[in-house]
């Protein structure tokens, strides 16, 4: 498996150490730290790059390295559940109004954009959502619907302060685990007590799914059917009511909703740099589990540099022959402004650090660093220079570690 900038991430390039695989060394600036659970063996799929894990269950390794969040990667055409739970685990939702106003959002959002909604269960402390990816950005669904709902819900219960704990997981899943996904889901209200079979609660989509309700046209029904391996008609939904019946406390050997996934998301992107995603474990049985991996082809991997941001100022400073005061002063010189921008630049982009820890040192607002790169024009001209400076950076950080060892 290759990425397209520094390192290159092969089965022989990982070792096993109590049950987690280190992607070691993906570049000579990464120093531990980062490890993945699992042994790791890598191939090729529809154009994205997927990498498929199987070993021995064992505690997943949290990723605890001080660098930037990265983006979170969906492939377009990929399944995604999504979790969202209200602050302390409140009994937020304990109306029918409520729920139905909830829902009631996706009608708005959902046309506008080419995802779809395939199930939902609107529980009283938290929801779910399994919708099918298009090439929007996910957030572009949910941010729209939560914000709405929550202020709508604040004013109802004469309430202030935060609804959502915080951001929404999404947990991917392969095409053919969908159908165990979703008896997952729907039997929500039989795990939680609150109702004796799937089909007797409104608080899922399963009633839409066997046909005792119109299902909302913002649920596509029938393409969840279909990926399923379930007929739209009669008998294909009597079938999935008891394929979902049965499964009301077995989850298939799908371990769903897991923190611990999305916290080793975060360590997968952490540890290549760039936009990955680990997807819902699948137990296989016999002490195997089998977790899908995405990444992102389009993207450019590296691994974020630890170095200290006065480097890159120097550096940039050398390169312009600007005096470095002058780059941190409140000057707004019109190449003064030049050389932040490139500082930014390199800093953000291709070094893989956050916009904060270089606003500091140049005396900005972080909302100022964010504001130069948005000239495109600009941007495009210094990314040969940004390039150079970074590599050197690489350098520079490169005889650190040789000193030190």
């Amino acid at each position: 498996m290759k990425f397209r900038s520094y390192h290159a991430v092969n089965k022989e390039d990982c070792w096993f150490v109590r049950n987690r695989v280190s992607l070691r060394p993906i570049t000579w600036g990464q120093r531990g730290g980062t490890y993945l659970s699992y042994e790791v063996s890598f191939v090729s799929c529809c154009k994205q790059r997927r990498l498929l894990v199987c070993a021995q269950p064992g505690q997943l390794a949290s990723d605890n390295l001080d660098m930037p969040r990265l983006r979170r990667h969906v492939t377009p055409g990929s399944i995604q559940h999504l979790i969202s739970r209200f602050v302390d685990h409140e009994y937020r939702i304990d109306t029918p109004e409520i729920r139905a106003n909830y829902l009631r959002r996706f009608s708005d959002v959902l046309p506008r954009n080419d995802w779809s909604a395939l199930a939902y269960a609107v529980m009283s402390t938290h929801i779910h959502n399994v919708l099918r990816a298009g090439f929007a950005p996910c957030a572009r669904i949910i941010q729209p619907i939560h914000t709405g709902f929550a202020t709508w819900l604040n004013r109802r219960q004469q309430r202030l302060g935060p609804v959502f704990a915080g951001r929404y997981k999404n947990v991917g899943f392969e095409g053919e685990l969908l159908a165990i996904l979703l008896a997952y889901l729907h039997n929500n209200p039989v795990r939680a007590g609150v109702a004796m079979d799937p089909a007797d609660s409104d608080w899922t989509s399963h009633r839409a799914y066997i046909g005792d309700v119109k299902a909302p046209v913002w649920l596509d029904v029938d393409l969840g059917l279909s990926l399923c391996e379930f007929s739209a008609t009669p008998s294909g939904r009597l079938a999935f009511h008891d394929f979902v019946r049965s499964r009301s406390v077995d989850h298939g050997g799908l371990i769903v909703g897991d923190s611990e996934v999305v916290k080793s998301s975060i360590g997968l992107r952490a540890a290549v740099g760039g936009p990955a995603e680990i997807g819902s474990v699948h137990v296989l049985g016999e002490g195997l589990q089998r977790t899908p991996v995405w990444t992102c082809p389009e993207a450019q991997y590296c691994t974020p540099w630890r170095g200290n941001p006065d480097v890159v100022l120097e550096l940039v400073a050398s390169e312009t022959q600007i005096d470095l005061r002058l780059i941190k002063s409140k000057a707004r010189r019109r190449d003064i402004v030049r050389a932040r921008r490139l500082s930014v630049l390199i800093w953000y982009r291709y070094l893989g650090r956050s916009l904060k820890q270089i606003a500091e040192p140049l005396s900005i607002s972080l909302s100022a660093a964010s504001q130069l790169l948005t000239n495109t024009k600009a941007i495009e001209a210094l990314a040969p220079a940004a390039i150079r400076i970074a590599n050197r950076c690489h350098s520079v950080k490169l005889r650190e570690l040789v000193n030190e060892t």
